[in-house]
């Protein structure tokens, strides 16, 4: 592992602060400590998720285009939900 945590974490800490930084002109009514703290944890998540799914696979390469699939199957049911249950369901 090595100095890819730092340096990953480092790569997106700084895209977390800018995002909060341009977040503040369109939500004028957030606090961008919030913010901020939002884009640091889940910053984290895909730090830690990328490592757990590098875990899986013996190459780099593969590994990537895996872990990018399944982040991205696991936006699938987020994205079908408004579609499938329009208004919040019948309940």
């Amino acid at each position: 592992m090595g100095l890819w945590v730092p340096h990953l974490s480092g790569t997106l800490a700084l895209s977390a602060v800018l995002m909060a930084a341009v977040g503040t002109y369109p939500f004028p009514h957030t606090a961008p400590a919030v913010s901020l703290l939002f884009f640091l944890l889940l910053s984290a998540a895909l730090v830690t998720f990328a490592y757990f799914v590098a875990a899986l696979f013996d190459r780099a390469r593969v590994a990537g285009t895996g872990a990018l699939f399944i982040y991205l199957l696991s936006l699938v049911p987020g994205y079908m939900m408004p579609v499938v249950q329009m208004y919040g369901g019948r309940y």
